[in-house]
C-alpha cells in the first residue's frame, strides 16, 4: 500500500494543477472486468496478455475517476471530417 500512497499523491497533486476533481483507489480486478462494457473487456484483455488469467483469480486494478468539466464531456465524440475522434478538441 506505501506505492498507492505515493501513485495517489502524484495522482492528487496533478488533477490540482489541471483544476480537476477526481477519485482513486483499488478495486478487485475480477470485480472491475466484469463491469465494463465488452470492447472495453476485450481491450483488457488484449493489453494482460499472459497476465489476464492470474489478474482474474487474485489481481488488483488501480481505479481513476475524474470529474471533467461539461465542454469536456460535449467533446467527447467530436468528429473531423475524416470521421476520427477530433482528439485536439476534447483535450483542449
Amino acid at each position: 500500500m506505501k506505492n498507492f500512497q505515493k501513485i495517489k499523491s502524484f495522482f492528487v497533486q496533478k488533477l490540482a494543477e489541471a483544476g480537476y476533481d477526481g477519485i482513486i483507489g483499488v478495486a478487485r480486478f475480477k470485480s472491475v472486468y466484469n463491469d465494463l462494457m465488452p470492447i472495453q473487456r476485450v481491450k483488457l484483455e488484449d493489453i494482460c496478455g499472459e497476465e489476464f488469467r492470474s489478474l482474474m483469480e487474485s489481481g488488483f486494478i488501480i481505479c481513476i475517476g475524474i470529474a471533467f468539466p461539461e465542454y469536456a464531456i460535449d467533446s467527447i465524440n467530436v468528429r473531423l471530417a475524416d470521421g476520427t475522434i477530433d482528439k485536439n478538441k476534447w483535450n483542449s
